[in-house]
């Protein structure tokens, strides 16, 4: 039974022995996952849309539905498209006629006369019969008198006689056109324009609706026997051979059809076209032509290789490159990347402009020049640091270029706009900052814009006045786009990963805030030591354009810890005992070392950034506590405690704010110390505590420079004198009496002397 306790309890401590192992492994498959999932999702938003939404032939000469983008490289010979559309449009080109409605008008007219004269010549009883069928024969135009002459003289309905004529039997025929030739009706359609109408109101007609003018008369007739098969057929027979005589052509060949065959001809084109993945074929709204319809049968015919053939070839090269990012953060920015979740924020920033890029260039006719790559550079810069946002932009730019297509200048213009993007988001700290900087990233981005512009020799500026207005209004759109998406997607980062924003810190460097009131009445001495070590970091920070506010939010905070036990540090003591002289030192330093990882603590009750919480972390070191490490060495504990011991935990700064902050922290409390303080004395005790925290190591991992450090060492002197200032000493009271009453026997002496 023993035994068996005995190996469980092996096997337990062996677990937990492996524990930090199976941690890390654990972290780094997330790792890798986000990379291949990353890859995965780019590949897919890449060429999903060529299974979803083929490319489909729009109509001829209607608007196209969707813009329409090159899935792949290929050729277009212009010039055989054009010759082969120009002959097809020839050979389907639709006539124009001009509607002569005056034409019309006078033929109903004119049999709107001959009815109202047959009418006067029956009722004017001072003719004789004879003399009416002349008057009539005339009338007529005819050279004798006949039957039909006779018996139309007599017909007593004349005037509804003439209403049917022109609604029934002449308005419908003349309506549809009538035309001299039958040659002309070889087409199929007829484009009829009236004179009056403007140059677009064509109406298109059928040409078997149209009528020469022997079909229009022999229709005439025809409607003349079955619509009036009552009347006398004398009479029909008269009036049907009198009216043909008035019908014309209304409808005539136009000038224009010489004009629109001469400017088909003059389509011509020379070049042979190489589109690139991404390039718009056909821009949504836009006419489709021929030639459009062409270009598309183009892309359909040259296409080569599946779609899976070309994700595979891509899919090891991006994977590539995203693991040697990933590495990169890993070995670089060890401590930041420790933590799994800023792994999902790096992977879910480049994911959501991968989306937004997709959706812009899927459903919207823009350039590749308005795909904010600079979001993420803001974004990362106001939440991270510079460095790496400016790695990951640089791959963002990667991601998008061949998400677009494969162009050197579209890949130049997103990396100087994301490195834009960077130094907009080092600057601006406010909202209506964010504003004014992201109008000058747009400007940036025009002047980038034009310069990739001219990197094309063959680029004609005179011919492209419009791409060139039009891109740069797109690349000045971009910084407006990134501002507006920082602002909708940065309360997310902040809720969901705890992220510190700059809107959000501007909220923590509130002096009146819960946790900083909290400290300001548990332990004041600590408040303000907190105080101005913010002060002097971000100055420091200002001095070497680090974040200057992270630095400063983190200073305030960096010692919420001793809220634990105030009194046993010196800054509370107000002159009272130091409870550590009744300590041992081992205690007094895990007291000290505590007021760290306890202050980690009370910031996550607070729910503070995790940037700040890394700053509070960092902000030691693994520096000596040189005070009980030089009394256990006086008293000759050296060997039993020996300097490692009185350490701080660590981790080292991994940031330059966290090495400024270490600086500030020891240089403040390091100059109360200082006795009449002078700008070499300041100077020489800044230059110390830097000297001794560099040999120690201490900046090892936060890449700060030297030439950053003698500017911090500058800044900070400064700093100090402008705090320690000298202010004129009043004399007190007692020495005022004095004087008073020398002056007054001073004054007596000389009115004696007087």
């Amino acid at each position: 039974m023993a035994s068996k306790d005995k190996a469980r309890k092996g096997k337990i401590d062996t677990k937990i022995k492996d524990r930090p192992a199976i941690i890390h492994s654990y972290k780094l498959r997330i790792r890798w996952a986000l990379g291949i999932s990353a890859v995965l999702i780019l590949l897919f938003l890449a060429f999903f849309d060529r299974f979803l939404f083929p490319i489909a032939y729009p109509k001829l000469g209607e608007p196209a539905p969707q813009t329409i983008r090159a899935p792949y490289d290929f050729y277009f010979d212009e010039k055989a498209a054009f010759e082969k559309a120009t002959k097809e449009e020839m050979e389907n080109f639709i006539p124009i006629f001009i509607q002569d409605q005056r034409s019309q008008r006078d033929l109903i007219e004119r049999v709107k006369s001959l009815i109202e004269a047959t009418k006067q010549i029956q009722s004017d009883k001072s003719l004789s019969e004879r003399r009416k069928l002349e008057r009539l024969k005339q009338v007529f135009s005819l050279k004798r008198t006949t039957e039909g002459i006779r018996k139309l003289l007599k017909y007593g309905q004349l005037e509804e006689l003439g209403e049917i004529l022109i609604s029934e039997v002449i308005t419908p025929i003349v309506s549809k056109g009538i035309i001299t030739d039958k040659d002309l009706l070889s087409k199929e359609e007829l484009r009829i324009r009236s004179p009056d109408s403007d140059d677009t109101g064509f109406k298109k007609v059928p040409a078997r609706e149209i009528y020469t003018l022997s079909q229009a008369k022999g229709l005439f007739r025809n409607r003349m026997e079955k619509l009036l098969f009552n009347l006398d057929p004398e009479i029909t027979d008269l009036l049907t051979s009198t009216i043909q005589q008035y019908i014309s052509p209304n409808l005539r060949y136009s000038e224009e059809n010489a004009k629109e065959m001469k400017k088909l001809s003059e389509k011509t084109s020379n070049r042979l076209v190489f589109y690139r993945r991404g390039d718009i074929l056909l821009r949504s709204g836009s006419p489709v032509s021929r030639v459009d319809i062409f270009r598309l049968e183009a892309c359909n015919k040259q296409k080569v290789l599946p779609y899976w053939v070309s994700a595979l070839g891509t899919f090891l090269p991006l994977l590539i490159l995203t693991f040697l990012f990933i590495i990169y953060l890993s070995h670089f920015h060890t401590y930041t990347f420790s933590y799994t979740q800023n792994y999902v924020f790096i992977f879910l920033t480049l994911l959501i402009l991968i989306v937004i890029a997709k959706i812009i260039t899927l459903f919207t006719s823009f350039s590749g020049y308005i795909l904010p790559v600079s979001m993420v550079g803001i974004l990362i810069t106001s939440i991270m640091n510079r460095r790496i946002a400016l790695i990951t932009t640089l791959l963002a730019a990667l991601y998008i270029t061949y998400l677009t297509n494969f162009q050197l200048a579209l890949f130049v213009f997103y990396v100087i706009s994301g490195t834009l993007g960077i130094w907009v988001g080092m600057r601006a700290h406010k909202r209506g900052n964010l504003f004014l900087y992201s109008l000058l990233l747009g400007v940036g981005n025009v002047v980038v814009f034009l310069c990739c512009q001219a990197m094309g020799d063959t680029f004609d500026y005179k011919a492209n006045k419009i791409i060139l207005f039009q891109g740069s209004a797109e690349a000045f759109f971009n910084g407006v786009l990134a501002w507006f998406m920082i602002l909708l997607i940065t309360p997310f980062f902040e809720k969901v990963f705890g992220m510190a924003s700059t809107y959000r810190l501007l909220e923590l460097s509130d002096l009146n805030g819960p946790l900083l009131k909290k400290l300001q009445e548990k332990a004041p001495g600590t408040y303000y030591h907190s105080i101005e070590v913010g002060n002097l970091a971000a100055a420091a920070a200002d001095a070497i354009g680090a974040n200057s506010l992270l630095v400063r939010v983190a200073g305030y905070y960096h010692d919420i810890g001793k809220m634990i036990r105030p009194n046993y540090f010196v800054e509370n003591l107000g002159g009272g005992e130091n409870p550590h002289n009744s300590l041992s030192l081992a205690m007094s330093s895990h007291i000290l070392r505590s007021h760290v990882k306890e202050g980690i603590e009370i910031a996550k009750e607070y729910t503070l950034p995790q940037r700040i919480i890394d700053l509070i972390f960092q902000h030691h070191g693994t520096s000596v506590m040189g005070f009980f490490y030089h009394k256990a060495r006086d008293n000759g504990l050296e060997e039993v405690l020996s300097e490692d011991f009185f350490r701080y935990d660590g981790p080292k700064p991994v940031s330059v704010e966290a090495g400024l902050l270490l600086i500030a922290d020891a240089v403040e409390a390091a100059s109360r110390s200082l006795k009449n303080p002078t700008y070499i004395k300041t100077e020489e005790m800044v230059k110390e505590v830097v000297k001794e925290k560099f040999a120690d190591g201490q900046f090892d991992e936060c890449q700060i420079t030297g030439k950053e450090i003698n500017k911090v060492i500058n800044t900070l002197t400064n700093s100090l004198m402008s705090y320690s200032h000298l202010r004129i000493e009043y004399p007190k009271a007692a020495e005022k009496v004095k004087a008073t009453n020398a002056n007054a026997g001073v004054r007596e002496e000389v009115k004696q002397a007087l």
